[in-house]
């Protein structure tokens, strides 16, 4: 394993089923407005075009932020980078709670958006660096299933909590959660690098060669035909 660290077997797993839960938690961030969508609507005065932007402004953060993130994992390793990204999706749901502004909103879940990028990039880093290629596979599928708990399962609980609670105490529960996950991976994750992009040229270098190669521009725009539908319909 070209890594700066090598992991024990335990921690190996335990390093992944953190990033996994990371990968859920996304979700029910993802979903959360669904579950309080009329009292987001009352609480804005919009309607159901607008939240429908609303919604999809989370998906232009998680494009956008793909680059920077790839990047941030080959530079700086996954556990800054997690880190970030949670705090990140805390900021990124904080907006209806102290703004009345609309756009300020929409910013918030664009940056959630960009937050939730991570969680899929960091897990194939942190299988990719901790386990052998031979069962990378295998362990991305449990660690995928175990994510989609998350938005399988995650509204229930959440629609429960807002009825206990109130959907104010609710964003504030989830943004304390990110902000709790976010210092566990800064104390509890080391700092794990690929040596192989370590000793990459430069950024700029890495860049060109990416764009220049036609088989990465074939299977981005296959995935977005794949991916584009399937989660607009899941989180509508």
């Amino acid at each position: 394993m070209s890594i700066t660290s090598k992991s024990t077997l335990p921690m190996a797993w335990l390093l992944c089923f953190m990033t996994s839960l990371f990968y859920a938690f996304q979700y029910i961030l993802r979903l959360l407005p669904s579950v309080i969508k009329d009292d987001l609507m009352l609480n804005y005065l919009i309607d159901a075009k607008d939240f429908g932007y609303f919604n999809g402004f989370y998906y232009a953060g998680y494009a956008a932020f793909h680059l920077p993130v790839g990047l941030m994992l080959d530079r700086i390793g996954p556990k800054y980078t997690i880190s970030l990204s949670l705090l990140l999706c805390g900021l990124g749901i904080v907006p209806p709670l102290y703004f009345d502004s609309w756009t300020i909103a929409v910013i918030g879940r664009f940056l959630l958006g960009g937050g939730s990028t991570t969680a899929i990039l960091a897990l194939f880093y942190v299988i990719r660096i901790n386990f052998p290629p031979v069962r990378f596979a295998s362990i991305l599928g449990m660690s995928v299933t175990l994510g989609f708990a998350g938005a399988l399962f995650g509204s229930r609980p959440i629609g429960i909590l807002n009825e206990m609670v109130g959907w104010k105490n609710v964003i504030w529960i989830l943004c304390v959660t990110s902000f709790i996950l976010a210092g566990l991976f800064l104390i509890c994750m080391p700092n794990q690098k690929d040596q192989v992009a370590q000793k990459s040229s430069s950024i700029v270098s890495d860049l060109k060669e990416l764009l220049k190669n036609k088989h990465v521009w074939a299977v981005s725009l296959l995935a977005g035909l794949m991916v584009g539908p399937l989660e607009g319909f899941a989180d509508a």
